[in-house]
């Protein structure tokens, strides 16, 4: 009886030796398992090819346990149009330009930048400026502009009140009407009374 009991023992470790190592065979290193199908029962059964194979009435089969990568699929179609995004924050101001070129020369005959007090800043065919009084000046043209007769523009500058030009002509020039004469008067429209004041004249 004690002997019978060890050949049992035996048969099962024998069986659970085999069937570690076909545990442990299947699948294989690369990931296969091995089968083998019978022709003619239909029957399939899994086989270990490092401890058998398949008999001349089964055909072998063999199938991965992660199948090959699929090929790409097609594009899908385009989305609909996303809705705008908000306004960004405004940027930075961005650095000054450089100066540019100067101008080219102004067809005006005369010009002149004249202080309150008939000092002359800059000019050109103005021979004079004459301080006659309170808000009264002379200026006498020269070169081409003093035969010229045409509108002239006086812009008061600086000071305080409103100023105003109150005549542009010959009259304050002593009484002279002549050609190269004009008088400028600036006039103080808050306090209604002539004034000194910086100007620019410009005989066009």
């Amino acid at each position: 009886m004690r002997r019978k009991s060890l050949i049992m023992v035996a048969v099962v470790v024998g069986v659970v030796l085999v069937g570690g190592v076909a545990y442990a065979s299947i699948p294989d290193a690369g990931g296969v398992i091995h089968g083998c199908y019978q022709k003619n029962s239909g029957q399939l059964r899994v086989l270990d090819p490092s401890t058998g194979s398949c008999s001349s009435s089964e055909v072998g089969l063999n199938w991965n346990q992660t199948g090959p990568t699929g090929s790409t699929g097609s594009h899908g179609p385009t989305g609909a149009t996303g809705k705008d995004g908000k306004n960004g924050a405004a940027g930075a101001t961005g650095p000054t330009g450089a100066k540019g070129p100067p101008g080219s020369a102004g067809t005006a005959h005369a010009w002149a930048k004249v202080f309150f007090n008939g000092g002359i800043l800059d000019q050109v065919n103005v021979a004079s400026v004459v301080h006659l009084g309170t808000g009264a000046y002379c200026v006498t043209l020269s070169g081409e502009a003093a035969g010229v007769r045409t509108a002239v523009v006086v812009t008061p500058e600086g000071g305080s009140g409103n100023r105003d030009v109150a005549n542009a002509g010959g009259g304050l020039c002593n009484g002279s009407n002549g050609l190269g004469a004009i008088s400028v008067g600036i006039w103080n429209t808050e306090t209604n009374a002539n004034e000194d004041a910086s100007f620019t004249i410009v005989v066009p």
